[in-house]
């Protein structure tokens, strides 16, 4: 479970540092789908800024490491952050985390039960 959780820290940063070297390359920052894409915006070239694995599904959450990501708030607003929640509680993490889209900061909750 422990290394569930700093996986889930892990990938988050990882998104973090991907949304920033979009803003440097492209002026704005991208969504989560935008990242998860495994085409770039040149037909044929490749984009790497999210492992392989890491896909949106339905509804626009990605497994990985028995936790979902998703971008916060869910509907269609600008998001705010992308939360990291455990996919079984208490199984597969304990915690749930926050990336802050406008500090870049993570930050861990207790899941209630």
């Amino acid at each position: 479970m422990e290394f569930n959780q700093a996986c889930a820290v892990e990938l988050l940063q990882m998104i973090r540092d991907a949304r920033t070297a979009w803003w440097e390359r492209e002026g704005r920052y991208p969504s989560l789908l935008e990242l998860c894409a495994r085409e770039g915006p040149v037909p044929g070239r490749p984009r790497a800024l999210i492992p392989s694995g890491f896909q949106l599904a339905q509804k626009g959450a990605a497994l990985r490491a028995g936790y979902l990501f998703f971008e916060v708030p869910e509907g269609t607003s600008a998001p705010t952050g992308c939360r990291a929640m455990p996919k079984f509680a208490g199984y597969s993490g304990r915690q749930q985390f926050q990336l802050d889209y406008a500090n870049g900061k993570i930050s861990p909750w207790q899941v209630p039960d």
